[in-house]
């Protein structure tokens, strides 16, 4: 300006703001590229200025408890709103026990969480603290990861196990243990026997003239009389007693914690229960507390055939 006060002339400096937008353009794809490669992950992340209490949850996290990613981040109280009741604690102890004097600052826990409308999901939480050269904590930053899927899978991945194993130990016919479950559980048996001190007996039923029934009759009546005959025993033993097909029209049984005299009676119900009439040959022997399985089955063997000699449609037993 002059002495007068008229403009006579303009000063101005001017900045190249080219590299802080891109810069600017940068920041804000890279934080897309998080926010997408959360979202792919299902694993949100957070902040906690312990000092302030100020947080700062990725869309990702607010995703997860299901709350509105324009909603203030909830404080940790309102977080734990968010966990299932029965999880609360542990997590809450998780996180008092990282802040504590003398921890590593670190933690891991699975818990659930209960969105607002009520839909349960399953979350693995991670979280680091950082304290000052006092110890006390200033920050903490974690991870939350959404593992109800896997959680899900899992579960299901056992059941599919725990039936293939059932199927694997099953005789299809019968709906009783096989030959291949029935060797493991006299196993079992004979260990607990031996471990115990207790008696333990072995019964071996065979169909008299089956191979006729089936002539005569037809092989799917053959199937429903071993469906019928199966249902009849196993309904007529104890819970502990173990009952198998041990092949063709053959059947065994074990009577743990019985001697001779208290499984015989059993063994004789079991024998004249065959329905359509027909009849059944039966052996019945104790284990003499030194004989492996093979060889306790072996003598079950010999008496059945000492059954058939006699006569059949009898039990003979060995002590």
């Amino acid at each position: 300006r002059d002495s007068s006060g008229a403009v006579i002339g303009l000063v101005g400096v001017s900045t190249d703001v080219s590299a802080l937008r891109e810069a600017d353009e940068e920041v804000r794809r890279r934080d897309a590229q998080l926010a997408e490669a959360q979202a792919l992950s299902r694993v949100g992340s957070w902040e906690w200025e312990v000092t302030t209490g100020d947080q700062r949850w990725s869309e990702e996290a607010y995703r997860i408890i299901g709350r509105d990613p324009s909603m203030p981040p909830p404080t940790f109280e309102e977080f734990l709103d968010c966990v299932h009741p029965e999880d609360r604690r542990r997590l809450a102890d998780a996180v008092a026990t990282a802040i504590g004097a003398g921890s590593d600052g670190v933690y891991e826990i699975k818990h659930r969480i209960v969105r607002p409308d009520g839909e349960e999901r399953t979350c693995c939480c991670r979280g680091r603290v950082f304290f000052d050269l006092d110890g006390t904590p200033l920050r903490m930053i974690g991870a939350v990861q959404d593992i109800t899927e896997r959680k899900r899978a899992e579960a299901e991945r056992e059941a599919l196990i725990e039936k293939l194993d059932a199927l694997a130990r099953t005789d299809e016919l019968t709906g009783l243990l096989n030959r291949r479950a029935w060797d493991e559980e006299l196993s079992r048996e004979l260990a607990r026997a031996r471990r115990e001190g207790s008696p333990l007996c072995v019964a071996v039923l065979d169909l008299d003239g089956f191979k006729a029934y089936n002539d005569a009759h037809g092989h799917q009546a053959g199937d429903e009389l071993l469906r019928s005959l199966a249902r009849s025993w196993h309904d007529q033993l104890r819970h502990t007693d173990v009952l198998a097909r041990y092949g063709g029209e053959e059947f065994a049984a074990a009577f743990p914690a019985w001697p001779l005299e208290a499984a015989l009676p059993v063994v004789e119900r079991l024998r004249t229960a065959v329905p359509a009439g027909q009849t059944c040959s039966a052996s019945l022997v104790a284990w003499d507390r030194s004989e492996r399985a093979v060889d306790l089955v072996g003598r079950a063997d010999l008496a059945l055939y000492q059954a058939k000699l006699r006569g059949r449609n009898r039990t003979v037993t060995s002590g």
